[in-house]
């Protein structure tokens, strides 16, 4: 098969099923690996696909994952994300060797739709910097090549985008939508947005990594290992 998919999880329960109802109408088109990172919600349990629980933290999780599959493209999907029907397709027609896809929020928030132009998909066509809830996928050959993710507790899709931009293979928009939860926004969208792109700047600072997790920790309340949006 031309296309693994690799789903990250940690305490993904309330989401889990209906990525896995999606993910049934692809049977015999993709393989599907799930890679959990210690789940203590029963979201291992439900996982009706192939899994694993090897690693803690998402870039790692994803790594572990890599591994084991063996598709010429790898893709990475959020467990809250809900892809659209040509979205296979699409990633082999592409002929991009690392690419994501043009994000939209499940809510009717006008500040999260101008996000999602703006500090998202504007991103990715300006900076070449994907965030994991835009469904990066890459080559697996390149990803090999490049190391994969660096093993850190957060910044590991940002960092990933300046490590493929660095080796010449900047990160392209594809077109086609992908719907992706607004939960980390329920503290307010405004803050939450302000948080992010303060962790950020203090990452491209070169602030400690560990200090940022615990930082996002604090203000985000769940520890999954990921910086989203």
């Amino acid at each position: 098969m031309s296309v693994s998919i690799i789903i990250p999880t940690l305490n993904e329960r309330a989401s889990i099923d209906a990525l896995q109802s999606q993910l049934d109408a692809l049977e015999g088109k993709a393989d599907v690996l799930f890679s959990d990172g210690g789940s203590t919600d029963g979201t291992y349990e439900r996982i009706r696909y192939p899994k694993i629980q090897r690693a803690h933290f998402r870039g790692a999780q994803m790594n572990a994952a890599a591994r084991e599959t063996h598709g010429e493209y790898l893709w990475f999907l959020h467990a809250d994300s809900l892809f659209s029907a040509d979205s296979l397709q699409a990633i082999e027609e592409s002929g991009f060797d690392v690419g994501c896809f043009r994000v939209q929020f499940d809510s009717s928030s006008a500040l999260l739709k101008l996000a999602a132009f703006w500090a998202s998909n504007w991103r990715v066509r300006a900076r070449h910097i994907a965030f994991g809830d835009q469904g990066i996928f890459v080559k697996r050959s390149l990803f090999l090549q490049v190391g994969g993710y660096r093993d850190i507790p957060l910044m590991e899709d940002y960092q990933f985008s300046l490590d493929m931009r660095a080796a010449g293979h900047p990160v392209q928009l594809l077109d086609v939508p992908l719907v992706t939860s607004a939960r980390r926004f329920k503290r307010g969208a405004a803050s939450t947005l302000l948080q992010m792109k303060r962790l950020q700047f203090q990452y491209r600072r070169g602030v400690d990594v560990a200090l940022l997790h615990k930082s996002y920790e604090s203000h985000d309340g769940k520890d999954d290992g990921s910086l989203e949006r």
